[in-house]
């Protein structure tokens, strides 16, 4: 189950947050480039529990552009392996919006 975090103490919310299944998933949008990085800090969980839990915020925000009548299609998803030896994952996905189903190539 994925729930936003709000924090009480800020009037504008400028850390987004979510809390899927019990993991924190801080993020940041570009919403202009349809770009998404999700920042998870392993301390109590493993790698693939974070990739679990974005995967989940992956196929929510598919979703909910579906029931706005787009559609959306990952274009890019990279993970940034660098920072998790200091306990932080990060991994960015990019989508692209198209019109409809009807222009998308089935391999």
């Amino acid at each position: 189950m994925i729930k936003q975090i709000i924090d009480e103490n800020e009037l504008i919310q400028d850390k987004l947050s979510l809390d899927v299944n019990g993991i924190r998933v801080d993020y940041y949008t570009n919403a202009t480039l349809l770009r998404y990085r999700f920042v998870i800090r392993l301390e109590d969980i493993t790698e693939s529990d974070a990739d679990a839990a974005i995967d989940e915020i992956v196929e929510a925000l598919i979703n909910q552009a579906k029931n706005k009548g787009q559609v959306w299609n990952i274009i890019l998803r990279r993970k940034n392996v660098e920072n998790v030896s200091l306990f932080m994952y990060q991994q960015e996905v990019t989508f692209e919006e198209r019109e409809d189903e009807s222009d998308i190539i089935n391999e």
